[in-house]
């Protein structure tokens, strides 16, 4: 399995379909893409792969259904979990809307959606999609103490990795308490993931020429 790992698209198509046509051939295709948010429109820009996504702190009010009928991105709702299947694996996706600040304003992390979290089994999940690290977020006193709620539910259902985006830029080095990394992923502008699924995850960095 071939997942183009993305975040903070906003309105820099070119660099999105760049990456799809680079990625996406006939002997190596792409089988999904992963979005960890931030879009200035919602918009089909890796034709028939499977693009899944969740909000960041960027999104526009309004969808506009496209006159050609490409398929538009999916929406991975607080609660649910999106199951990508391939020939010998299946991948099990959640996500976590937003940024960490004050729960009243739009797209932020809210109590609510953490209790979703709390619906998920302890090994129930591969990859936990969130558009700002909550590892990153506990190092600030003001958003401290909702980030580490969410670092206590990672801990406890244990997903292979977690996957953000926001800081527009890309760190590998983070990690919870209980040792499941974090990898913050840059903006589209400036590059982009490739995640294989086999036997093992492993991730490749692609640096964009946009960027």
């Amino acid at each position: 399995m071939k997942i183009l790992m993305v975040s903070d698209i906003h309105s820099d198509y070119n660099a999105a379909i760049s990456s799809y046509h680079s990625e996406n051939s006939k002997d190596d295709p792409l089988d999904y893409v992963l979005d960890c948010g931030d879009h200035t429109d919602i918009k089909n820009l890796f034709e028939f792969v499977p693009h899944y996504y969740i909000n960041g702190n960027h999104e526009p009010d309004e969808i506009l259904v496209p006159e050609d009928q490409m398929p538009l991105p999916y929406r991975i709702s607080p609660g649910q979990t999106i199951v990508l299947p391939s020939k010998n694996h299946k991948v099990r996706v959640a996500g976590l809307d937003g940024n960490y600040t004050d729960p009243s304003k739009d797209y932020a992390v809210t109590n609510e959606n953490i209790e979703k979290l709390e619906r998920i089994e302890e090994g129930d999940l591969d990859i936990l999609l969130t558009h700002e690290s909550p590892v990153l977020a506990r190092k600030n006193l003001q958003y401290k103490h909702m980030a580490e709620k969410v670092i206590r539910q990672i801990d406890r259902i244990k997903p292979k990795f977690v996957f953000s985006g926001h800081m527009n830029r890309f760190d590998d080095t983070l990690f919870t308490p209980g040792e499941i990394q974090n990898i913050v992923l840059e903006d589209m502008v400036k590059g982009y993931g490739v995640l294989r699924v086999g036997e093992e995850y492993r991730l490749e960095r692609v640096r964009c020429r946009f960027g």
